[in-house]
């Protein structure tokens, strides 16, 4: 497979996973996707919201997908693929929700985490 062509699909893996995450975070929320040389995705989105004493803070989530995450995902075909889309979605939704937070004050959150292996392997169940 060409240079191009690898450069394509992993343009487009990054769409669908940034669709993905985008479908649980706040419309005003600005995602940023960095790969690194190592070929990990990290995942950084932030919002500003309104606190009870009017003033503003802002939120954040930040987690990242190693090499071998996406490049599982990067093999699989479309249905498979979407599946994934779906179960990152779902966890990203359960992160904003339940997450650990590093802080919950008047200057709004941070949620740092780790993805599960089940979200790309569906039959393990540890952390990556």
């Amino acid at each position: 497979m060409e240079r191009q062509d690898l450069d394509a699909i992993r343009c487009a893996a990054h769409g669908e996973l940034r669709t993905a995450i985008l479908g649980v975070l706040p419309e005003n929320a600005v995602l940023r996707l960095e790969e690194d040389y190592l070929s990990e995705l990290y995942v950084h989105a932030w919002w500003r919201v309104g606190t009870i004493d009017g003033q503003e803070a802002v939120n954040s989530l930040s987690f990242y997908l190693s090499s071998a995450m996406l490049a599982t995902y990067l093999q699989l075909p479309q249905a498979e693929r979407a599946d994934r889309c779906s179960r990152l979605k779902a966890w990203a939704a359960w992160a904003l929700d339940s997450g650990p937070r590093v802080s919950d004050g008047e200057e709004g959150f941070d949620i740092s985490v780790v993805v599960p292996l089940d979200v790309f392997w569906p039959d393990r169940t540890s952390a990556i």
